[in-house]
C-alpha cells in the first residue's frame, strides 16, 4: 500500500490517506536518500495530509539528502503554510531542524547504503516468485531486492512492488505495469519499451537511459526522478513531464 499513500498525497485526498494510515499502510521510509511521506506532502505543499501524518507521528525531520529536510522543501517550494506546520510541529515534539542533526542522519544513511540488497535473485528465482504469486492471486513484491538484468517481458505486473529495488538493465518489453510502485528504485539502462505504465511511480527513480519506446505512460509520476538520456519516442502520456534530456520524437 505504500505507492497508494504516495498516491492519496499527490492528490490531496487526505481522507483517503487517513484510511490507508488506520489499514496499515506505510508512510516512513527508512531507505536512505529516498522520499518519505512527509517529503513529498511537503513538496506538494499539501497541509491537510501533513495534518493526518503528524497525528499518527510521521517522521518530519528525515532529509532526503543534502540537507533537504521537509520544512526546507516545504520554504523551496513555496508553501510557507507547511514550512511553519512542520515547524511548530517539530518544536511541540522537542525536536529541532538543525543542520547538524541532519548531518548525523545524513551519515547514518551513507552507512546503510553501504549494506546489500536483502537478496539477488536469479532468473529462476524471479520467475517462481512470479508463479507463486500468481497461484495465490497476490501482486509480486520485489521491494528492496536485485533484479539487475532479469527478464519480466510480456508479463501482467501490475501493482507490484519494486520500491527501492536494483532493477539496472531489465527488461520489462511489453510487460503490464499499471499501478505498480518503482519508488526509489535503480532503472538505468532498463528497457520498457511498448510496456503499460498508468499510474506508475517513478518518483526519486534513477531512470537514466532508460527506453520507454512506445510506452504508455498516462499519469505515471516521475517526480525527482533521473531521466537523463531516457528515450520517450512514441511514448503516451508525456506531455505532462519535465524532460531533461530526455528523446522524443
Amino acid at each position: 500500500m505504500h505507492d497508494a499513500v504516495f498516491d492519496a498525497i499527490k492528490t490531496n485526498d487526505h481522507e483517503k490517506l487517513q484510511e490507508l494510515i488506520e489499514r496499515g499502510a506505510g508512510f516512513n521510509n527508512n531507505i536512505p536518500g529516498k522520499w518519505t511521506a512527509v517529503n513529498y506532502a511537503a513538496f506538494k505543499g499539501h497541509l491537510k495530509c501533513l495534518e493526518v501524518l503528524a497525528i499518527h507521528n510521521a517522521d518530519f525531520i528525515t532529509s532526503i539528502g543534502l540537507g533537504s529536510t521537509p520544512a526546507k522543501i516545504a520554504a523551496q517550494e513555496g508553501h510557507p503554510k507547511c514550512a511553519e506546520f512542520i515547524t511548530k510541529h517539530n518544536r511541540r515534539n522537542n525536536m529541532t531542524d538543525s543542520i547538524e542533526l541532519n548531518k548525523k542522519i545524513d551519515e547514518f544513511n551513507k552507512r546503510k547504503k553501504l549494506m546489500s540488497f536483502k537478496e539477488r535473485l536469479t532468473q529462476e528465482q524471479l520467475d517462481e516468485r512470479i508463479t507463486k504469486a500468481a497461484k495465490k492471486d497476490l501482486f509480486l513484491d520485489l521491494a528492496d531486492t536485485d533484479c539487475s538484468g532479469l527478464i519480466f517481458s510480456g508479463l501482467d505486473l501490475r501493482h507490484a512492488d519494486f520500491t527501492n529495488a536494483n532493477c539496472e538493465r531489465s527488461f520489462f518489453n511489453g510487460t503490464n505495469l499499471s499501478y505498480a510502485c518503482f519508488i526509489g528504485t535503480n532503472c538505468s539502462n532498463v528497457i520498457f519499451r511498448y510496456a503499460t505504465c498508468k499510474k506508475v511511480n517513478f518518483i526519486g527513480t534513477n531512470c537514466r537511459d532508460a527506453d520507454f519506446t512506445g510506452t504508455n505512460l498516462k499519469r505515471a509520476d516521475f517526480t525527482d526522478a533521473n531521466y537523463e538520456g531516457a528515450i520517450f519516442t512514441s511514448a503516451k502520456g508525456v506531455r505532462g513531464l519535465i524532460l531533461l534530456g530526455g528523446k522524443i520524437e
